[in-house]
């Protein structure tokens, strides 16, 4: 890890190669944490999916039952 004071002292070759290795290891945590948040967003998605279908199914069945209940003058039974 760079020192702060080596972080603000002038530039050099040794200090330039420092901050390009630091910024190139903060970009792959980075990109693995979008990923890993990407992954974990997609997988809400398709509970959500499967969630919602179910949630389909269940009013579809609940309107059959009352218009199976309803009699043919309209009345319920």
């Amino acid at each position: 890890m760079i020192e702060f004071e080596e972080f603000l002292a002038p530039m050099t070759s040794s200090n330039t190669n420092n901050s390009e290795g630091m910024i190139k290891i903060i970009e792959k945590e980075l990109l693995e944490e979008i990923k890993y948040n990407y992954n974990e967003i997609e997988k809400a998605i398709e509970k959500i999916a499967v969630d919602m279908e179910k949630a389909d199914e269940d009013l579809q069945k609940k309107v059959r039952e009352i218009y199976d209940g309803v009699g043919k003058d309209g009345s319920m039974h």
